[in-house]
């Protein structure tokens, strides 16, 4: 089954480490291993993740990583 592309809104900017984020992610890294590969702490990690969710109006991880596939962004 194709995925329908969705446009990316006007008011929807990311920053780069919201990308990194949630590139990591949409490959299924846990907030743990976020935090190490981007030398961060867990709780930054889950702030930014905080912040994705917010922006995408999604509660839930899978659904964040699937809306922004939708949108190319991954």
């Amino acid at each position: 089954m194709m995925m329908e592309k969705l446009e990316l809104p006007d008011n929807l900017t990311l920053t780069t480490r919201e990308r990194e984020v949630l590139e990591l992610l949409a490959k299924g890294e846990t907030t743990a291993s976020v935090a190490e590969a981007l030398h961060l702490s867990p709780e930054t990690i889950l702030w930014y993740r905080k912040r994705l969710h917010r922006k995408f109006e999604l509660s839930s991880t899978v659904a964040l990583v699937l809306k922004a596939a939708k949108m190319n962004l991954l």
